[in-house]
Parts: C-alpha cells; structure tokens; sequence
C-alpha cells in the first residue's frame, strides 16, 4: 500500500509540477538574462528533474529493493522479482540504479549550472560560446562518467556467483 500511494502521489505531483513549467511563464525566474544565459532554460533542468523522479519512482514500486546487513557484507536484492530468474533481477536493480544515481547527478549539475548562470564566471567563458551545445555535452559526459562507473561497480561487486549464493542462502 505504502509503495503504491507513494508512487501515485509521485506521478501527480511531478506531472502538475511538468505542466505548471510547461504552460506558465513567470517572468521574474524565466526572463532574467546575464551577459549569454537565460534562465529560462533553467525549465529544462526542472522538467528533467520531474521526469526522473517519476521513473524512480515507478522502477522502485515494482522492484521494491532491499539491502540486508549480514556478518560477512550486504546482499542487495529486489522483493518484486524474487521469483524471477537472476538475470531479471540484476537487470532490474541494475536499471533501479542508474535512476537512482541519475537524479544525484542532476541534483550536482543543477548547482554548476546555477552557478554559472547567475555569478557568469570569466574562467567559464568557453562555455558561453555556444551554451546549449556545451551544457548538452557536459551533461552527457558527467552521466556516462559518474552512472557507467557506478555500474561497473556494482555489477562487479554485488553480481551473484556461486561463491556468494552459498554465503547469502542461510541468512536469506
């Protein structure tokens, strides 16, 4: 019941927060402009943020993930597929990760973008040339750097074998 509420109450309230963005225009957050930004751009990065919170949200209500501490480490599984084969489970939680993670990658990439668009830093200047392009780019490398390392190491980490089924069954 708790995920299910949880879940709707995410898709409605991101979804009025997306067509609040969308269809008002307020002119003292969407107008102001330094010497080459608009902060109206800034709707992006806050209709982003929804969409992923919605995702999360619904990638979470089905997979219903749980890490339990034991003595010799953690075993980090999802209660929504516990009947599935253990390929759907780690594609599952490996799917439930790169969510997760992407919204704190965006939560970092909102303050540098802040940053920049409101102090307009000199040592920033190449990013002001052409800024659409330069954030699109930033982004793309800051994801594929910080959630591809993350995977790699989870699925390094936490892929089960044969050596860690026989430590987890007893305390499973």
């Amino acid at each position: 019941i708790f995920s299910y509420t949880t879940t709707t109450g995410s898709i409605l309230a991101n979804s009025v927060l997306i067509v609040n963005i969308v269809f008002t225009t307020l002119n003292n957050v969407c107008s102001y402009k330094s010497k080459t930004y608009t902060i109206g751009a800034y709707r992006w990065m806050q209709i982003i943020f929804a969409v992923t919170d919605i995702l999360i949200s619904i990638v979470h209500c089905f997979m219903r993930p749980v890490i339990h501490m034991t003595e010799f480490g953690y075993i980090f599984w999802p209660y929504g597929v516990l009947d599935q084969p253990t390929s759907n489970g780690l594609a599952g939680i490996m799917i439930w990760f790169v969510i997760y993670y992407e919204s704190l990658i965006l939560l970092a990439f909102h303050y540098v973008y802040r940053y920049v668009v409101l102090c307009d830093p000199p040592w920033f200047y190449r990013m002001q040339q052409h800024p659409w392009r330069n954030w699109l780019i930033l982004a793309f490398i800051a994801n594929v750097y910080y959630t591809g390392s993350l995977c790699l190491a989870v699925y390094i980490g936490w892929k089960p074998n044969e050596e860690s089924r026989r430590a987890f069954a007893p305390a499973l």
